[in-house]
């Protein structure tokens, strides 16, 4: 079986494309390309190509050997003056000697440490004498090599729950594959273990604790890890790829050659720095690689490769000799939100581009390897929508644009494969439009109808590969899917709306007859209520009027009554007691004058209080009418006086 390569790598919306016939890395940044050109050109075949976390460093790994390239930086003067042109890098050899002297041995799986900083950036090396080497590709110096056969060993107290299970010796498919970190695990600060899956040939799964502070927890080789429930295939005998999806518990997904991924979590056993796990396989997909059903050979194993989605932690994608699937996980959408793991949510995979119609056999497939099978899969982040990239032998990018994942997750295309029935789909239940109509959410159950179990992908097919008989069984089958899977459903959809349609029309007519019963009722009740206001108005006048002739008719009773009242009683009290008040000041008013005269004659004798003169209002009357009869008589004879001497004159 050849291996699935993985020749770009994708930094935002920058590009690297490694040209395995020139020799050289490709980098393109919108309508910018570079050419990088490498100092030391590597001496193996490479097969797969990893951006560093910090995104200065690109490992190049094959069979034969590791090689690290530093990335130019894009703030240089150099990057930024030689547009389209060739840029030269530095490049060296990762474990060379090592290389070079054994010639048996192959590096399996290349990745880096996710704990990368400027000063320290870690490649693990997984090799076929199954050895997990960690290097500085800095300092350029080994900083760890954990051996992965298994051992064992007791360094748990409890002997019946061992941590560790003993295999004497390797045989053939029972050394690692490929290897994935799981989420940190916080121990104590600064303290940080970080897991480490190893897939093994047989399917089974190692985990090993790495920490660069303390190297001795990675001496630990835990597993074969228990996978649960107990399967009678053990989930198949062998196995190709494994990613570990960032969740909580972890989630592994595990590829068989067969087309068949098993998604199971890892839930701790006991709390501890080296706490042994169990899988829980909770589902399994089954991959259509064959567009064209191919009887003589019902059984070819292929490999596949299984590569995250930096967009979504709930999908992935699935790259083999046919093209590309992808699979969403709606399980971990609501492990994140709800908290619970909900059987409802099955995963559902779909297959977006298809570059062979039928699987090679192992005779046909070294001729046609270089032609149809992907070389590289990465997704790019635009501004408006996510773009998949294909990477195919000659170095066409396929590109396809890729809907969210959370918006994928209404539009279900594959069912889930239960562990307990037979893997065989049956037939897709007809659901009967009227039952449909009925249901609350109308939206819902025409999405319902709609829902695909099968799709056809994006075909980009090489004319050597293909013959007439495979073009026209493909478009038969093309258009047979479309009958049953979008004519088919969308008549289905159609009846159903027409249904609804008639009920609303219904519902209207009623509505509308009861609008204008309502509209009368109404007429008739504004009326009644605007008499009812007239006459509350009128009713509130008349009660004032009435309330002010009570009033006057209370006081005036209270007036013609003999018996004075509260108030008038409380009123003559206070006058009584006022008038009382008024004759005692009076009386003292004159004591104290009468003491002050007594007290002024006895300081003058010559005053005599007596001797004042007191008239009466008669003789004043009298002294004032005699003063006037005088005054006129004055007056007189001083008039006769002047006309005398007027007369003299």
């Amino acid at each position: 079986m050849a291996n699935i390569l993985n020749l770009i790598a994708i930094d935002n919306n920058e590009r690297i494309i490694w040209n395995p016939e020139e020799g050289y890395l490709e980098m393109t940044e919108g309508e910018n390309k570079h050419t990088l050109i490498l100092t030391s050109r590597p001496r193996f075949s490479v097969k797969d190509i990893r951006l560093s976390p910090m995104k200065n460093l690109l490992a190049l790994s094959g069979d034969n050997g590791v090689c690290i390239v530093e990335l130019p930086k894009r703030w240089s003067r150099r990057f930024k003056t030689e547009q389209d042109g060739q840029i030269y890098c530095k490049t060296y050899d990762i474990h060379e000697r090592l290389f070079s002297c054994e010639i048996r041995l192959r590096a399996l799986h290349v990745a880096w440490h996710p704990l990368g900083t400027d000063t320290k950036q870690v490649l693990c090396i997984l090799t076929n004498d199954n050895k997990l080497r960690f290097h500085d590709a800095i300092e350029d110096n080994e900083l760890q090599v954990i051996n992965l056969k298994v051992q064992s060993t007791n360094y748990d107290s409890d002997d019946d729950d061992e941590v560790c299970r003993g295999i004497s010796m390797l045989n053939l498919g029972e050394s690692a594959i490929c290897f994935d970190f799981g989420p940190p695990l916080v121990i104590q600060e600064p303290d940080v273990l970080w897991p480490i899956y190893i897939l093994m040939g047989t399917g089974d799964v190692l985990l090993v604790y790495s920490n660069f502070q303390n190297p001795t927890y990675a001496q630990h080789i835990i597993g074969p890890l228990t996978m649960l429930p107990q399967a009678e295939d053990n989930y198949g005998s062998d196995a190709c790829s494994l990613i570990v999806l960032d969740s909580s518990p972890p989630l592994l997904a595990i590829a068989t050659p067969s087309g068949t991924v098993y998604h199971s979590f890892a839930f701790v056993d006991k709390q501890g720095p080296l706490s042994k796990q169990t899988l829980y396989v909770y589902e399994s997909i089954e991959l259509s690689k064959d567009l064209i059903e191919n009887p003589e050979n019902a059984y070819n194993p292929h490999p596949m490769k299984l590569f995250k989605d930096p967009t979504s932690e709930i999908r992935y994608f699935c790259v083999h000799e046919n093209g590309v699937h992808t699979i969403v996980l709606p399980v971990l959408e609501s492990l994140q939100s709800e908290c619970e793991i909900t059987e409802d949510r099955e995963s559902f995979s779909e297959f977006i581009i298809c570059t062979r119609t039928t699987t090679p056999t192992e005779v046909t497939n070294e001729a046609i390897e270089d032609l149809s099978t992907p070389r590289g899969l990465g997704v790019e982040i635009r501004k408006t929508n996510i773009v998949l990239l294909v990477l195919m032998p000659n170095n066409e990018l396929i590109t396809q644009r890729i809907s969210p994942a959370t918006a994928l997750i209404n539009r279900k295309r594959f069912p889930r494969h239960s562990l307990d029935t037979s893997r065989e789909s049956s037939d897709l239940d007809v659901v009967n439009a009227s039952q449909i109509a009925t249901r609350a959410n109308f939206e819902e159950q025409i999405q319902q109808i709609l829902k695909r179990r099968t799709s056809v992908p994006m075909l980009k097919l090489t004319q050597d590969l293909e013959n007439d008989d495979n073009i026209a069984e493909l478009c038969e089958k093309t258009v047979s899917t479309f009958q049953v899977e979008y004519i088919k459903k969308y008549k289905l959809a159609s009846e159903a709306i027409k249904k609804k349609l008639s009920i609303l029309e219904k519902d209207m007519q009623n509505q509308k007859v009861e609008y204008s019963k309502i509209s009368r009722e109404k007429e008739e009740v504004y009326i009644s209520v605007v008499a009812l206001s007239s006459k509350a108005d009128m009713a509130c006048q008349k009660q004032k009027e009435l309330l002010s002739r009570i009033d006057s008719v209370l006081s005036a009773v209270t007036y013609g009554q003999p018996e004075l009242s509260e108030a008038e009683t409380k009123l003559r009290k206070e006058l009584t007691s006022l008038n009382e008040k008024l004759r005692f000041y009076k009386d003292r008013l004159d004591s104290i004058i009468n003491k002050h005269k007594y007290h002024m004659s006895q300081k003058d004798p010559t005053h005599n209080g007596s001797s004042d003169l007191i008239l009466s209002a008669t003789q004043l009357s009298g002294i004032k009418e005699t003063l006037s009869r005088q005054g006129s008589d004055i007056a007189e004879l001083k008039r006769v006086v002047k006309s005398k001497q007027l007369a003299a004159n």
